[in-house]
């Protein structure tokens, strides 16, 4: 594909990469604004903040709430990674998975996760989603989930006790590219007492968005007890 064929969104973040690794744009630097850039391409906003928030989730940009976006670091690697479905991980091992529905319902979009706001728009119809999946009875993960009901309207109804939200959405979705993330985080009071964790413990949480019809389509977060869970894959 040449870069006429590009995708527009495409096309605005190797425009921001290439002004990083020329030097044109430094490490901490602020960045012009998605409406600037908007105006450049002479696209969307909405072209602007998918561009934007994809090179946020690969640590590229990083947004500071009031303040604009900021060039994030100056070296860039491509490391593929192949997560497994938390139920395929945990029969994998012989043990026995289960999960209980803590909650779920529609929420406003000014409701969201701040991470999760940029990346969906106020027009799309959002559902939220928390499940804690278990191992032979021991809490493995807490997955906090929102998904574009516009997209996939069937996933409200949906049981999620007999198809976890991740199975569901790769049968039912034509989904296009995502991103993830993966780091430690100090472990929230009410996600701390579904993991049977302490507090103060650390929590490796996968964070990850993904795109069906060139929308997004789900944003998910899954907290982990740092000291009884690890991610494992394939690098390619």
């Amino acid at each position: 594909m040449t870069q006429d064929t590009l995708p527009e969104y495409k096309k605005i973040k190797n425009y921001i990469v290439e002004q990083i690794h020329t030097g044109v744009w430094l490490m901490d630097q602020l960045i012009p604004s998605e409406h600037e850039l908007a105006q450049l391409f002479n696209v969307s906003r909405m072209t602007v903040n998918r561009a934007v928030t994809e090179l946020t989730a690969e640590g590229v940009l990083t947004r500071r709430r009031g303040a604009g976006t900021y060039v994030a670091q100056k070296k860039f690697s491509n490391v593929f990674v192949t997560l497994r479905n938390i139920r395929a991980d945990i029969e994998a091992t012989g043990r026995f998975y289960s999960a209980i529905l803590v909650r779920k319902g529609r929420i406003e979009h000014k409701k969201l996760p701040e991470e999760a706001i940029h990346v969906f728009f106020e027009c799309q119809n959002l559902f939220c989603i928390e499940m804690l999946h278990m191992a032979d009875g021991i809490p493995v993960q807490y997955e906090r989930r929102f998904v574009d009901l516009n997209l996939i309207p069937s996933f409200e109804v949906q049981d999620f006790l007999t198809i976890s939200p991740s199975q569901y959405l790769i049968k039912n979705s034509p989904l296009e590219n995502g991103h993830y993330k993966i780091n430690a985080y100090r472990c929230p009071r009410d996600i701390a007492l579904q993991l049977k964790m302490n507090e103060s413990d650390p929590a490796l949480v996968l964070t990850r968005y993904t795109y069906s019809n060139e929308m997004p389509l789900t944003y998910v977060e899954m907290w982990h007890n740092g000291d009884k869970f690890c991610f494992d894959g394939d690098l390619n």
